[in-house]
């Protein structure tokens, strides 16, 4: 058996570290890998911490505008949400703690700009969570992950 020597250890070393991250980075990336499955994701969600904001919607005054990510507002798409500092992108569990009603959201703009307010969403989700009548209130938020990239000039998903 013929001996290494010294001057291959330092490449042994780099080879085994090189693969190491190769294998950290697919091991992060099938973790981070989002999944269509609405019931997964839920249940997932209920470990991630909860905050309570002060939700309004937004509806027709800002129906066709074009949003902070690109695309234009769609008030009947119930996915989609504006904050203030969360990332264009962040997956967003709102629970309406009075009826029990959730809602996975999308933050795709940026707002709102009325004072006491933490988060808009859209006026379909305003509707789905039952707090269209008093224009806003305070829901449960939980961040659940990251939203499939926005490509421009295609529709965002529905759920």
């Amino acid at each position: 058996m013929e001996d290494i020597g010294l001057q291959t250890l330092p490449h042994i070393l780099k080879t085994i570290v090189y693969f190491c991250c190769i294998g950290m980075i697919l091991w992060v990336s099938q973790a981070c890998a989002t999944t269509e499955d609405d019931s997964a994701r839920r249940s997932a969600s209920k470990s991630a911490p909860a905050v309570w904001m002060v939700v309004s919607y937004y509806g027709k005054k800002h129906h066709g505008r074009t949003m902070a990510r690109g695309g234009q507002f769609d008030m009947n798409n119930p996915t989609l949400s504006a904050h203030k500092t969360l990332p264009i992108g962040t997956k967003l569990l709102l629970t309406n703690p009075q009826n029990g009603l959730e809602q996975v959201s999308c933050v795709r703009d940026r707002g709102p700009y009325v004072r006491g307010r933490d988060l808009d969403a859209s006026e379909a989700a305003a509707v789905k969570l039952d707090f269209k009548p008093a224009g806003h209130t305070s829901l449960l938020v939980r961040v659940i992950g990251m939203c499939q990239p926005y490509v421009w000039g295609k529709e965002e998903p529905r759920s």
